[in-house]
């Protein structure tokens, strides 16, 4: 899991997390539809099995209560009366009977016998009334003698049948009853399972993610922190395939190819400052990209100030020669006039030509300061190129804001769940005592989802403090946008120094054409007084004594020839 991008690695613990959740409420729902099929047979079912079945031996009983009392002596009235009672009360049992019949049709064979048992007491009941309705001692002795042997009996039968059938639908009613309470059970059982499980498999992503996400993080903090304050030999050992460890291999690659630029920039200033223009960089691999403009800057800047001194050197020469012939020419002067003047004439035409070769190291001194404005802007570049860094590392902050947006819908799943399990518990409430189980099973799922959206808000917690330290990563790339900008005032310190090799060489050229006019004077005079040549004789020598010191400072320097 290490390697896995860090958007794979939270969908999967927070998929789980959701997988977890959906199990208990679909186990809760499966226990609710069970509990509420139950609930329902026992309120559609087996309460009216008994209150009918109550009614049928209470009218049965009010039959056999009512055929006793027409064997006793009575009026017409009063048997009619009587016999009405009994029909009527032969209806509510048959009507008892049938919508018993109609909730329960499992129970048919049982009311079958009870009804055709019934018909025999029918019949008997009829034989008792028609003696009845002779009004006479023996019609009533014969009444009662058939109730005595032969309604009774069958009266007994009947309501025993009764009785029997009461004790099935009871029997029944305890199965479904133990059936709830079992299916209530392993609801309980599955749910508690489910919830342990759900909180291990929490613990277990939430310390993965602790491991895999905080503490390399922490670990690149505190390696950046080490490299903004100047020290890039800090180790980043952390390696993986997902972003932080691309993270941290981009900063370990920075991190390399920045000390090596910068050791070998330093190399090449020492080298050069020593006087080597010959030297060459030692970690060309290095420069790449945007760090390309930095060695081809080098390069001609060393090129350029190698070619300078070399034209200072050949000046010199020409100058060294310049002046043997302008010393020559002197002495010959002394020794006639014409000679002299020829003589001055070619000095002219030697400082002239002296002048031209100034001009043009001007010239490469304007050029050596065109291109080392033009490696200044390259390094602007290089500038603008760390404010796209800067910029990805705000992208980077920006994805994980995204990532709590993602907590932020989990937490309102819980919520949701919580609502849920809210009404839940309402309508147990409502069910009475019937739902007490029911009650308790949405508790749970409460307690759950209060739970779930607890953990949400951990994660949470722990996504903000990471989107801290990616911010911490954005101060640390601006601390090390301010160390290039350093290098950037540091090559604007050298372009003001070749403007001033610039400027000191025009001012050169300058003074160089003084001399060439002041030469022509010379010459002008040396034709008019011949004493005048020996001034111009110590003049020319201490001119080439000047070129041979013009030479041998240039000769300090190592430069390509």
């Amino acid at each position: 899991m290490k390697n896995l991008k860090i958007s794979i690695k939270l969908l999967i613990a927070f998929g789980s997390i959701l997988i977890m959740t959906l199990a208990l409420g679909i186990t809760a729902l499966v226990s609710i539809q069970t509990m509420d099929n139950i609930a329902n047979k026992f309120a559609e079912e087996s309460i009216p099995s008994i209150n009918y079945l109550w009614t049928a031996r209470r009218a049965i009983q009010a039959t056999e209560k009512m055929a006793l009392e027409t064997t006793v002596v009575m009026t017409e009235e009063e048997l009619k009366s009587v016999e009405a009672s009994m029909l009527e009360e032969r209806g509510s049992l048959d009507k008892a009977l049938q919508d018993l019949l109609a909730v329960a049709p499992q129970f048919k064979p049982q009311v079958d016998s009870i009804q055709q048992e019934l018909v025999n007491v029918t019949n008997y009941r009829k034989q008792i009334l028609e003696e009845a309705y002779k009004f006479t001692s023996e019609g009533n002795a014969r009444a009662y003698d058939i109730y005595k042997n032969q309604y009774h009996d069958s009266f007994e039968r009947a309501r025993l049948a009764l009785v029997d059938l009461t004790r099935d639908v009871d029997n029944q009613i305890d199965t479904e009853y133990n059936q709830a309470q079992r299916t209530k059970m392993i609801a309980v059982v599955i749910t508690i399972s489910i919830f342990v499980i759900s909180i291990v498999v929490i613990l277990i992503f939430v310390n993965a993610l602790t491991r895999q996400i905080v503490t390399p993080v922490q670990a690149l903090e505190r390696a950046s922190t080490l490299v903004s304050q100047g020290d890039l030999e800090a180790e980043i050992n952390y390696t993986a395939d997902d972003e932080i460890g691309l993270l941290a291999g981009s900063i370990r690659t920075l991190v390399d190819t920045l000390k090596n630029i910068i050791n070998d920039v330093d190399y090449l200033l020492d080298q050069m400052a020593a006087g080597d223009f010959t030297v060459h960089t030692r970690a060309e691999q290095y420069y790449v990209g945007s760090f390309n403009s930095i060695l081809l800057s080098m390069r001609r800047l060393k090129s350029r100030l190698s070619d300078t001194l070399q034209q200072i050197d050949n000046a010199a020469d020409q100058v060294n020669s310049g002046g043997g012939q302008v010393s020559s020419g002197a002495q010959a002067l002394a020794q006639g006039a014409t000679e002299q003047a020829s003589s001055v004439q070619e000095l002219a035409a030697t400082i002239k030509e002296i002048s031209m070769k100034i001009e043009a190291t001007a010239d490469h001194a304007k050029t050596a300061k065109s291109e080392n404005l033009q490696s200044h802007e390259l390094i602007q570049v290089c500038s603008n190129h760390m404010d796209e860094l800067m910029n990805a590392m705000g992208a980077i902050n920006d994805k994980s804001k995204e990532i709590g947006k993602v907590i932020k819908t989990i937490e309102d799943i819980a919520f949701q769940t919580n609502i849920l399990a809210l009404n839940a518990a309402v309508e147990a409430a409502r069910a009475g005592s019937a739902g007490k189980g029911f009650a308790v099973v949405a508790d749970e799922v409460r307690n759950l989802a209060t739970k779930s959206q607890e953990a949400s808000k951990s994660s949470a917690a722990l996504i903000e403090e990471t989107v801290k330290a990616v911010e911490e990563g954005s101060k640390l790339s601006d601390e090390t946008e301010k160390a290039l900008q350093d290098v950037v005032e540091s090559a604007k310190k050298i372009l003001d120094a070749v403007s001033l090799i610039s400027d000191a060489t025009e001012e050169q050229s300058y003074a160089v054409s003084q001399v060439t006019t002041g030469i022509d004077q010379i010459s002008s005079v040396v034709q008019t007084n011949s004493a005048t040549a020996e001034e111009s004789a110590a003049a020319s020598e201490e001119l080439s004594g000047q070129a041979n010191i013009l030479k041998s400072l240039v000769g300090q320097f190592q430069i390509t020839r």
